[in-house]
Formats: structure tokens, sequence, C-alpha cells
């Protein structure tokens, strides 16, 4: 039995003449946390992007539940829905309050009542420790603030997995720790998500699996353990080393 809920085979994607990534396989299981890390330009973003088709792979498949997603078909709004995506930006509207942030894409693609949207915006809220600023508009955030609410949006539609693309990057030394724990906790409660990250620290704290990227390929993947402290592939090693 297939134990992934989202797979890649033989995944590639390139830019005019320029091969981003190389064949990928990779497999998620449910509850996973999965992180990649290595070097600027290694096509850890391109990646995640091409999960849920912001970029649309030259060659490869990816499959959901054992099921091929092409964007010819429905199977990519399903998709979309059931796998959440969470920028190092924020992408947060700025006309609408965080409340209205949140309730959004709720009310617009799933249909759901207003009433019960904003109960569970709320909740949300709650748990990220922002209830106080649901009539705020992004502007009067801090960075922290606006990732936390980016977070709760995409929690908002329930999704099967979360992809976070460097969510702690843009943000100031003082803020970063808040939204760290928060992903934490999501991955205590049994969130599967796919983390690319520079925060080696927050790594091995929170994966389940590491996978390094270089020059468009996974040379490696493990546990946090057979990583950090016993790579095999020299570039690995030169990679750790010089940022550990």
């Amino acid at each position: 039995m297939n134990p992934f809920i989202l797979e890649t085979q033989n995944l590639c994607k390139s830019f005019g003449g320029l091969d981003v990534l190389k064949g990928i396989h990779f497999g998620l299981k449910p509850s996973e946390v999965h992180c990649f890390i290595g070097s600027s330009g290694s096509g850890k973003s391109t990646l995640l992007r091409c999960l849920n088709f912001l970029e649309r792979p030259n060659h490869g498949t990816v499959l959901f539940h054992q099921k091929v997603i092409s964007p010819e078909t429905k199977s990519i709004l399903h998709l979309r829905q059931k796998v959440g995506m969470v920028f190092q930006h924020f992408h947060l509207f700025p006309h609408l309050t965080v409340l209205e942030n949140i309730i959004e894409a709720p009310l617009r693609v799933k249909n759901l009542p207003r009433r019960q949207a904003v109960f569970e915006a709320q909740n949300l809220l709650e748990k990220i420790g922002l209830s106080e600023k649901e009539n705020e508009y992004p502007a009067r955030l801090s960075g922290g603030q606006k990732q936390r609410v980016a977070i709760a949006r995409s929690l908002a539609m329930k999704p099967e997995v979360l992809l976070f693309d460097e969510p702690t990057s843009a943000l100031d030394p003082e803020n970063v720790e808040s939204v760290l724990s928060l992903i934490k906790q999501l991955a205590v409660e049994g969130m599967t998500m796919v983390i690319v990250t520079h925060e080696m620290n927050f790594a091995k704290a929170v994966g389940h699996k590491i996978s390094f990227l270089s020059d468009g390929e996974i040379l490696e993947s493990g546990t946090p353990t057979e990583l950090f402290e016993n790579p095999k592939e020299k570039r690995t090693q030169d990679f750790l080393s010089s940022i550990l």
C-alpha cells in the first residue's frame, strides 16, 4: 500500500534553458514534517510551488492520495483546497481586516455560511494569539503578526497539507520565534507539512525528515540525526559546515 499523501515522480522544471528541478522523487506521509534545506538557487522554492501547481512542471507527475493531478482538470482546484501555501512575504489583502483576510477563502471557495466562517476564524485567531487584532488592517501589524495571520488564513480552509516557503526569512529576529513556535505547535498536533527553511535548528527540532537539495536534485535525505550529524554526501557536508 502506498503510504504517501503527496508525492512527486521524476518532477522536472526549467525556466528558459535553465534546469531548476532535475527529476525529483519525493513522498510525504500523513502527519509528517518534511524540511528542505540547501543554498539559495538550489530549487527549494520552485519545488514547493510545483507541489500545488503555482509553477507548472515541465515533466513528471504530482500525486495526491495516489491520484495524478492534472492542471487541465478540476483536480488542481481540489488540490489547492487541500494543500495550503504560506508564503515568505505573507500576501495578505491590504484592504481587508485580519478577520476578513481569514474568512475570504472559506466564504468564496467553500461557500461556508458567514456566521460559521467568522466563528471558526475567531477560534483560529485565539489559537495564534491575535484575538485582539481581528479588526486591524495588515499595515498595522508586525511582520510576525502578519505571518501568523497568513498561517491562520491557510488553516481556515482545513487543509490536509501545509507548504511553508521560508516562513521566517522576511521577519526581524524578534518576530521569528512566535512564528516558529506556532509551526511547532501544528507539528505536535499532527499537521502534515513541507517546509523550506534556512533555520537549521528549527529544521532539527520540527522535521521528521530532512532533504538537502542542490542544483535541482535531492542529494541526500534522512532523519535530522542522520543528516545533521552524519551526512554522507560531500556537498551536504560542505553546506552544513558553512552554516553550523
